[in-house]
């Protein structure tokens, strides 16, 4: 099951989908987050649901809700290289984020 949808999280400018009728509208992101607008945002973007009608099933629109799990961090870019060139290369990261940032 997914998560219930935080509308903070959403960017500002995302196309919403109103498109009640849809078969897919419970597996689409587009429209989970349009569900989720409080009563107090006076406007939003959204995809026109006649433009939908009658091709639902393949929905250019169409963004799956689910959750994707992102890997974050290097920590074996500088695994195959010569050792020499490892140094120089991680001194530059260095420089240029930040140790804090980097590790």
């Amino acid at each position: 099951m997914n998560q219930k949808i935080d509308f903070n999280d959403i960017p500002k400018n995302y196309l919403y989908c109103t498109h009640n009728k849809c078969p897919r509208r419970n597996e689409c992101l587009r429209h989970q987050a349009t569900l989720c607008i409080p009563q107090n945002v006076p406007d939003f973007r959204t995809v026109n649901p006649n433009h939908i009608i009658g091709n639902e099933n393949n929905c250019r629109f169409f963004n799956p809700y689910c959750t994707s799990r992102f890997a974050c961090g290097i920590d074996h870019i500088l695994d195959n290289i010569p050792y020499s060139t490892a140094i120089t290369i991680r001194k530059e990261l260095y420089s240029l984020m930040g140790r804090s940032m980097f590790y």
